[in-house]
């Protein structure tokens, strides 16, 4: 039981921080789309940073599938 509790938390802390990580990262995007001249593209400095966001929430997202998947069981 106390193993569940801890993939759970796990889950949990890993959709917060992606989601905070994908917010910063769209922040970051809006506001240097102020500075740069037309037809640059503000999304490559900031690739690393969504890639890894993505990541953890597909992350999160898997780890709940499989916390469901054992509960039925």
């Amino acid at each position: 039981m106390r193993e569940k509790l801890n993939l759970k938390n796990l889950s949990k802390f890993l959709s917060i921080t992606g989601f905070m990580l994908a917010a910063f990262s769209t922040y970051r995007i809006v506001k240097v789309r102020a500075s740069l001249p037309p037809g640059v593209c503000p999304v490559d400095n900031q690739r690393g940073f969504l890639f890894l966001s993505i990541f953890l929430l597909l992350s999160s997202l898997a780890l709940d599938l499989f916390l469901e998947k054992n509960k039925k069981l």
